[in-house]
């Protein structure tokens, strides 16, 4: 893995982490998380400018769950492009 944090940096990050409490950590990587998901949607949208709102979570939905899982789920759904 690649790593272009200096390690006083990485040090004081850890360090920052180790004091939040679990429930500040958790709303951290919530957010994170949607942040990803935001990023990921609008990264579709730019290559698919066509897509509906829709079609284009359709789209974030095959990404994250993979082809096998999302067809499960979402049966009738087209297998669209991200």
């Amino acid at each position: 893995m690649l790593d272009d944090t200096h390690p006083k940096a990485r040090a004081r990050l850890t360090e920052l982490y180790r004091r939040m409490t679990p429930e500040q950590r958790l709303e951290m990587g919530i957010r994170m998380s949607e942040e990803g998901r935001l990023m990921a949607l609008a990264a579709i949208r730019q290559r698919h400018p066509e897509y509906t709102a829709e079609e284009a979570q359709l789209a974030l939905g095959r990404v994250w769950l993979g082809d096998a899982l999302f067809q499960k789920v979402r049966p009738d759904a087209p297998l669209l492009d991200p």
